[in-house]
């Protein structure tokens, strides 16, 4: 699972200590709060797509259209996702289970692969 991503010329890390998305503009050497992440549940995975942050939690889909300022509820699927990642035109989630599911609609609808 991945919990770090590029946003343009910044890192962002979700830090599970503080619950809260970092960023970083010095490559990692020091990190700013951006923003807690109480209310989203448990964060499993983050990453970049197509412009956009977009966050797996135990709670849903999560986007960021502006560098993990602010975060926006986009799919609260009742699949339990525990991995995300970047195919480039779509995004590829796995659930506990070992099923796959893609999205090429930056995580609105999601269908099962294989």
């Amino acid at each position: 699972m991945s919990l770090m991503a590029m946003a343009g010329s910044e890192m962002i890390r979700y830090n599970p200590s503080s619950n809260s998305i970092e960023s970083s503009t010095n490559r990692g050497m020091t990190w700013f709060k951006r923003v807690s992440c109480s209310g989203m549940g448990r964060i499993r995975a983050l990453v970049s797509h197509k412009g956009e942050l977009v966050l797996c939690s135990d709670q849903g889909i999560y986007f960021s259209s502006n560098k993990g300022l602010t975060w926006f509820k986009r799919n609260s699927s009742d699949r339990n996702f525990v991995d995300m990642q970047d195919l480039g035109t779509e995004l590829m989630a796995t659930t506990s289970d070992g099923r796959v599911y893609v999205s090429s609609s930056g995580g609105f609808c999601w269908f099962k692969r294989g």
